[in-house]
Order: C-alpha cells, then structure tokens, then sequence
C-alpha cells in the first residue's frame, strides 16, 4: 500500500524541519543535495506515482524556503 498524501505531507513536513541540521552537517553544496536528494527520493519511493509531481513541486518550495538551488533535483543517487 502506497503512502497518503496526509502522511506524506506529515513527512515533507520532517524534512523541511530538519533542512537547518542538514544543511549544517553538508556545508558543501553537492554534499547537501546528494543528502537531500537521498532523502526526498525515499519519499517519492513510498508514494503512488501519481503524487509524484506533488512531492517534486514541495519538494521544490522546501529548497527554495532555504535558498538552496533545484538543480540536480530531482535526481537519483544510487
């Protein structure tokens, strides 16, 4: 079973929250978003496809509440 979007955005709301501690522990820009990519990308792995977009647009709106770029999001990091 596929994660709601209430639970979701329960856990996107974790994420941003911990957007501070993140960013302090990956000062280095490709480090931080290798992190924040894998991060978002365990997110978008619990969810039907068809909130993907969603997520990808809130995901997006959390980056951009820190000043952090897009680029290189969405990306997968193996």
């Amino acid at each position: 079973m596929k994660t709601s979007r209430v639970e979701l955005h329960q856990v996107l709301l974790k994420l941003e929250k911990s957007m501070p501690a993140m960013i302090a522990k990956y000062p280095d820009d490709a480090q931080f978003m290798s992190a924040f990519v894998r991060e978002a990308d365990a997110i978008t792995s619990s969810a039907d496809p068809a909130d993907h977009a969603w997520i990808h647009g809130q995901v997006g709106c959390i980056l951009d509440e820190y000043g952090k770029s897009q680029q290189g999001y969405p990306r997968t990091f193996s």
